[in-house]
């Protein structure tokens, strides 16, 4: 893993993420992603490092309005790979 100040870079397997860190503010990030209409967010315990034995949290959106279809795009996405 990578820092560089709030910013977080995590190798998993061929990819690169980027995330980056909200401390006792998770509650506003929830809102702003239920105003922005996103999926929802993805969070860790503060104790706990970056690694591949993390336990993340996926909190969802009940108010999305994407998701329909999603999967059957995914599904689709996979098929068009292998």
């Amino acid at each position: 893993m990578l820092e560089s100040g709030n910013l977080h870079y995590v190798q998993t397997s061929t990819v690169l993420s980027q995330g980056f860190t909200i401390e006792e503010r998770g509650r506003d990030l929830y809102a702003a992603a239920e105003r922005l209409d996103l999926e929802g967010i993805v969070a860790k315990r503060k104790a706990d490092s970056y690694g591949p034995s993390t336990v993340w949290y996926k909190i969802k959106n009940r108010a999305y309005t994407q998701a329909e279809g999603r999967w059957e795009l995914a599904q689709e996405r996979v098929r068009m790979i292998l």
